[in-house]
């Protein structure tokens, strides 16, 4: 009995000895962990949107293309909102990384191209615009679907900039789609249908371009004076084929006609014009103008074309059964 109470005390001797040792012994050694990086701190908006900043410089652009890229969502919206406010000088850049990048970057370039349309001026806003239209027939379909769906969502913006300038470059307005005693706005140029070039157009073929953002506009009429090229007008019609372009003199009667194959029948006439201060009346039928007779509205035009405003012509009518002979002096086209 004595001998098993020595070897229990020796075990438990033992015991606590291994337990001393385990409570002084050295933690064993562990991995160092690395400190979190300090954040970045990014400018605010408020300090973006001084218009007293020197321009960016190409390198500062395209550094900050770069660092749309970045892992950090925080530095990819900070680069976002600065390409927004780059302005014009960011153009050319952001276009060409819109092709060439990531989705993620296709997606930013886009989106700074969407918001340089819309704060900045005028010039500034065609640019963006041009590059807009550009990468909508891009071959990237990622870049083209984004620039889509961005011009889609500035048709109201796009139609009155393009209007204005028309308007600028000397286009005339002939009709609208609602009268203007109609429209309750002040708006003059809302809903422009019938657009008119002649001798004050100074925007030459490259104007052109301006019209394919006007997609309301049913009718354009280009006098010969307008000095507009027939290719020029041919890719117009194509660009736009719901479009009628319609090609004059530089002379006015002021009539539209039906014709049955057999007569010119006067269907309405201008106010102001050569064809109201004459004397013609909706309903006449034209026998003969400038000495021809003419059994359609485009022989008309066609002996208009060859004579100028201030020329005198003369109109033999039949009105309700009796021959009359008028006498118009052609004006301008307005």
């Amino acid at each position: 009995m004595r001998r098993w109470m020595w070897v229990w005390l020796i075990a438990l001797g033992i015991v606590l000895c291994m337990s001393a040792q385990g409570f002084c012994a050295e933690p064993p050694p562990t991995s160092p962990v690395e400190p979190k990086p300090a954040p970045v701190e990014l400018p605010t908006d408020g300090e973006n949107a001084n218009t007293d900043e020197k321009p960016l410089s190409k390198a500062e652009i395209r550094e900050l293309i770069q660092l749309l890229a970045s892992d950090s969502f925080e530095t990819r919206e900070w680069a976002t909102r600065r390409l927004e406010q780059a302005g014009a000088g960011a153009v050319a850049l952001l276009s060409q990384a819109a092709e060439a990048g990531s989705l993620e970057i296709t997606c930013r370039t886009v989106r700074a191209l969407a918001g340089i349309v819309q704060r900045g001026d005028r010039a500034t806003f065609e640019a963006a615009q041009i590059e807009l239209e550009r990468l909508a027939e891009s071959q990237s379909r990622a870049a083209a679907r984004r620039a889509r769906a961005t011009l889609a969502g500035l048709v109201e913006t796009r139609r009155r900039h393009a209007l204005e300038r028309v308007i600028e470059l000397g286009a005339i307005v002939k009709a609208r789609l609602v009268p203007k005693a109609l429209m309750g706005g002040d708006d003059e140029n809302f809903g422009v249908r019938q657009l008119v070039l002649n001798k004050r157009w100074k925007g030459g073929d490259e104007g052109l371009v301006h019209f394919r953002r006007l997609d309301q506009l049913e009718t354009l009429y280009v006098t010969t004076g307008a000095g507009i090229s027939k290719e020029a007008i041919a890719q117009l019609e194509q660009a736009m084929p719901g479009l009628r372009v319609q090609p004059r003199g530089d002379a006015m009667l002021g009539v539209s006609c039906r014709s049955d194959g057999k007569n010119c029948v006067v269907e309405t006439i201008a106010a102001g014009t050569a064809a109201e201060k004459c004397g013609l009346e909706e309903g006449d039928v034209i026998i003969k103008y400038g000495g021809k007779e003419i059994a359609a509205f485009e022989e008309l035009i066609e002996i208009t074309k060859d004579h100028s405003a201030g020329d005198k012509i003369k109109l033999e009518i039949n009105r309700d059964g009796q021959a009359i002979t008028l006498e118009a002096t052609l004006g301008d086209w307005q």
